[in-house]
């Protein structure tokens, strides 16, 4: 439990990382061993190339190490790099257990081709991948009873 300064109420809040799928990893780790082989083979580089790469390695380092979800007591939080969002736990309809990334065009902030989709609002739905799916949706229905669970 936290206190939420804020509000002067005590807040729960649960934090699920992201499954991390090995052929994420693969694909991830592609521009950091681009740099070193354009550095280990190339005569004559060229730093802005190296810079580039470089940057883009950081960034996909830090969305590998920050992308998790987070549940409190009215939403669920995500963050993945960059790119943080939340979605109130009160507007969640449904969760569709075990779906792979594959049948899903949507917003992903996840790291694993097997996950979770939540369908909220009227019309609007993310994917996730939190590291354990069953955890991750008691701790969200456990705030919304109406979630309509499907696997």
């Amino acid at each position: 439990m936290v206190k939420n300064a804020f509000l002067g109420k005590m807040c729960m809040k649960q934090k699920f990382k992201s499954r991390r799928d090995p052929k994420i990893v693969t694909l991830l780790a592609m521009p950091g061993l681009l740099v070193m082989f354009m550095v280990a083979l190339s005569p004559k580089i060229e730093l802005t190339d190296v810079m580039l790469l470089s940057l883009l390695s950081l960034l996909i380092g830090w969305v590998w190490n920050t992308t998790l979800y987070t549940v409190t007591d009215d939403e669920v939080l995500y963050t993945c790099g960059p790119l943080k969002g939340n979605i109130a736990i009160s507007t969640i309809q449904k969760i569709k257990l075990n779906t792979p990334s594959t049948q899903y065009s949507g917003f992903k902030p996840a790291l694993s081709a097997d996950g979770v989709l939540v369908f909220y609002n009227m019309d609007d739905s993310i994917y996730l991948s939190p590291d354990n799916a069953k955890g991750f949706v008691n701790a969200v229905k456990a705030h919304n009873p109406s979630i309509i669970i499907e696997d």
